[in-house]
């Protein structure tokens, strides 16, 4: 019994020590990242769709996705001032212009721990009908 108490305090210290290398500085959020932001794309009338991140609009225009009709988190562009997803529907075809912002990691979805999103500085959206 004597070996299994100073093991378990190993291992309770060894624990803390870990945590406390943490520091809440050392976590990089979207703001730090959209301090200094490049355009990384331009688009001019570009086909795109529409897809919801938590009530959020957002858009893919990447060809592969697309035409698959799945759409990958990394791939989605994100409008900045946000708009509501309330009237669209998932996968709906859009023509946009806009620029893509390097700003990354604007949305979540409330199961995923991880943000996802590129800034989109939209300029114009017309839908198809």
């Amino acid at each position: 019994m004597k070996s299994i108490i100073p093991s378990a305090l190993s291992a309770a210290s060894l624990t803390l020590l870990l945590m406390s290398g943490c520091k809440k500085d050392d976590i990089t959020s979207s703001n730090d990242t959209c301090a200094d932001e490049k355009t990384l794309e331009v688009y001019q009338d570009v086909e795109a769709v529409a897809v919801n991140a938590s009530g959020q609009l957002c858009f893919v225009v990447d060809a592969d996705d697309i035409a698959k009709g799945q759409y990958e988190a990394q791939h989605f562009l994100v409008p900045i001032p946000a708009i509501s997803f309330q009237g669209r529907t998932w996968g709906e075809r859009a023509v946009i212009s806009g620029r893509k912002k390097s700003c990354y990691g604007l949305v979540t979805f409330p199961s995923v721990r991880t943000m996802y999103g590129y800034k989109l500085e939209l300029a114009s959206v017309k839908y198809s009908k």
